[in-house]
């Protein structure tokens, strides 16, 4: 199973189209006509199977019927005294013949049962003594002049005398009217007594053409149908030659083991299909018989059907096949070129007529794909362009940081004369002053790329507030949360800058009672480290809305903020910086967003 999946997996779309499109269209076609055949087959064998027993059934019912009908009447008639009177007399007493005779016409439930069973040959009365008397049924049924034998009845009741019951019970069997003739007769016999309970005195049978038992059938399915009684003889066959042979001649005897049954059997070379059913306790078998190639000449036209729709789809599929794989393997055919086109860096979109199916989604895809690689394409360059120029923005930014450091001892010098002098001439002031502008500048001059503390901010930070402090004769008041971030790294001169814009901006009418400056920081994924005010406000910034930089509609800031902002992303990334908000007061909060490393 392996290897076939191996095979169908290498082979080309289009074999492998082929390969499932027989496996998936034509063999589930081809099965299923198989099994509409079969099961066709199935199914018309099983409606005769069930009519053919419903019929047996009834013919087994009619007959068991029509003898206890036959029964009664040999009853009801031994029981007459005209008849045990009869059977006492000499054969050769024509007078009580005559008698019996004017009885019977008379008896209005003989007449009605002679007139209404027409197929009934006739009822014949035997007494011990040869005394015999018949009555014939319906004249309108065949002719035969053996009937009118008397002395054959007489001779067949001394047989019967033998064979039948010796206390009165019936007994039904097959007959001839007299030895060698070829008419088979259905005969109800039973022996009566005459003169007493006891002594059997006189013999009443009933004798049926067999051939005419269809008479006695109310219904009869398609078919013929054969009976035999529980010895096996048969009583009843369309072919009255063969009345009266026994079944084992023409199929064997332990096909009828069952109470009912259905089997296929070969008669003179010819299969007939064949549903019987067993009366019971009688052991008759009513038999229904019908040629195999007429109980299937439905199925043979659905076969003959099924074989021109094979003869015509076959083609007709194989061709919505062909043109099934086509519509879809140009499309593919298609793509593939273009694929290998994007191997070799031709950045080429698919054109033409584009399918609105799936392979025309995956195309369209393939040209999204294309125009986003030339788009990312186009943004590593940029990208790449943008890294060199941060490089060297970088590295001008040293340049600068070392220039700054070409002569610093000159400023310090200068400054700590400053500071003698202020101290010979007893000015606190400018000597405090001057000694935290050593110390900014000392701090400043630092490579402004290279990372401290966020300690060594708040100091430098505090330098500068004290010179403020002296520039303002009203300071705001500040306010610090800064203890949980104090050894976080930060770049050099980020704090100090946004203090400074509030001073410059936020309090540009004034300072006033009640203004304040919060310098407070935070760490999560992110370290934050805010300056918010109660000043004027930017008018560009909505409440409730965070802004970078560059978003804040009408306003450009200065280059302190601006320097901040970039030194962060051109270390950290994009993703951080300085984001601005309207706070609850109506003043302004600048958030600066670090990582947290």
């Amino acid at each position: 199973m392996s290897r076939l999946v191996f095979f169908y997996k290498d082979r080309p779309l289009f074999q492998q189209f082929i390969i499932a499109f027989i496996a998936v269209i034509l063999c589930p076609i081809l099965f299923m006509m198989m099994f509409s055949y079969y099961n066709g087959a199935n199914e018309i064998k099983k409606r005769y199977e069930e009519s053919f027993w419903k019929a047996a059934e009834a013919v087994n019912s009619d007959i068991r019927e029509k003898i206890e009908e036959l029964n009664e009447l040999t009853l009801q008639m031994v029981s007459q005294k005209e008849i045990k009177y009869f059977a006492l007399q000499r054969s050769d007493n024509y007078y009580e013949k005559y008698v019996v005779k004017q009885w019977g016409e008379r008896q209005l439930f003989l007449r009605r049962f002679l007139s209404q069973n027409n197929y009934i040959g006739r009822v014949s009365i035997v007494g011990d003594t040869g005394i015999e008397y018949s009555f014939y049924g319906d004249e309108g049924q065949e002719y035969d002049g053996d009937l009118y034998d008397h002395a054959s009845i007489v001779e067949k009741a001394d047989k019967y005398r033998e064979i039948l019951p010796a206390d009165g019970r019936s007994a039904v069997f097959l007959s001839h009217l007299k030895e060698g003739a070829h008419v088979n007769y259905l005969t109800v016999a039973r022996r009566f007594s005459a003169d007493s309970y006891f002594q059997m005195g006189g013999t009443i049978f009933v004798e049926i053409q067999a051939a005419m038992l269809p008479h006695i059938m109310s219904s009869v399915a398609a078919g013929e149908v054969w009976v035999a009684d529980g010895d096996g003889y048969l009583v009843y066959q369309p072919d009255t030659g063969k009345i009266g042979s026994h079944i084992s001649e023409y199929m064997e005897m332990e096909l009828f083991d069952e109470e009912r049954g259905s089997f296929t059997v070969k008669l003179g070379g010819k299969p007939f299909f064949m549903a019987y059913v067993k009366d019971f306790p009688s052991g008759w078998i009513s038999i229904f018989t019908i040629p195999v190639d007429q109980m299937e000449k439905p199925i043979q036209y659905l076969k003959t059907l099924l074989l021109y729709t094979l003869v015509i789809a076959l083609p007709l599929t194989l061709l919505l096949g062909y043109y099934f794989s086509k519509s879809i393997l140009e499309p593919i055919h298609q793509l593939e070129w273009y694929m290998k086109r994007l191997g070799q860096e031709k950045w080429e979109k698919v054109i033409g007529s584009i399918p609105g199916n799936e392979i025309g989604t995956l195309m369209l895809q393939y040209n999204e794909m294309v125009e986003q690689m030339q788009e990312l394409v186009e943004k590593v360059y940029k990208a790449e362009l943008q890294q060199s120029q941060d490089k060297l923005a970088k590295r001008n930014a040293q340049l600068q940081a070392l220039q700054t450091q070409i002569n610093p001892h000159f400023l310090y010098n200068t400054l700590g004369a400053i500071n003698t002098y202020a101290m010979e001439a007893d000015q606190r002031e400018i000597e405090q002053m001057v000694n935290m502008l050593g110390k900014m500048l000392r701090y400043a001059v630092q490579n402004p790329l290279e990372p401290v503390k966020i300690a060594d901010e708040v100091d430098h930070l505090q330098s500068y507030l004290t010179i403020m402090k002296y520039r303002y004769w009203l300071m705001p008041e500040i306010i610090w949360d800064v203890d949980s971030c104090m050894e976080q790294p930060i770049l050099r001169l980020t704090i100090q800058p946004l203090v400074e814009n509030v001073f410059q901006h936020a309090f540009g009418n004034g300072i006033r009672e009640g203004h304040y400056i919060c310098i407070r920081t935070h760490k999560g994924d992110q370290v934050l480290v805010e300056v918010e005010d109660n000043g004027i406000g930017i008018d560009g910034l909505a409440q409730g809305k965070y802004y970078r930089l560059d978003e804040v509609p009408g306003v450009t800031f200065g280059i302190g903020l601006n320097n901040v902002n970039k030194r962060i992303q051109l270390i950290y990334g994009e993703a951080y910086g300085i984001i601005l908000y309207r706070n609850g007061t109506g003043g302004t909060t600048i958030r600066l967003v670090l990582p947290n490393i």
